[in-house]
């Protein structure tokens, strides 16, 4: 029987054992397909979580509220600039996204669909 390369096997899968390996989280196709917003393929449920601990004292509105100007600036015509300003702390929102000082209080996940055909 022939061995089979392809993208796959030669870098998909490499990879995820190498993230996995540094400490990342997998998340598997069922959990991401049941948790994603359709619209822009965020996991609510982490992206909410996160929220909430890096913004001690912030309210589920204020999350809400946050997410809705989210959702606007990733359908801006500026290549997600706006978007990647906000995770930079340099954008117009007084919250935090990533913990930029302390790695360790940060969720580090693959959640590559193709891969999860393994799972």
């Amino acid at each position: 029987m022939a061995t089979q390369f392809n993208e796959m096997t030669r870098v998909q899968f490499p990879g995820m054992i190498h993230l996995l390996k540094l400490g990342y989280e997998f998340i598997p196709k069922h959990t991401v397909e049941s948790n994603k917003d359709p619209e822009n393929n965020i996991l609510l449920p982490i992206l909410k979580e996160q929220f909430l601990k890096l913004n001690p004292g912030a309210t589920e509105k204020e999350f809400d509220d946050e997410y809705k100007e989210i959702k606007i600036e990733l359908t801006n015509n500026d290549l997600g600039k706006e978007f990647f300003d906000r995770i930079q702390n340099k954008g117009n929102s007084k919250f935090r996204l990533i913990d930029w000082e302390n790695w360790k209080n940060n969720i580090f996940a693959n959640c590559n669909n193709k891969l999860n055909t393994f799972s």
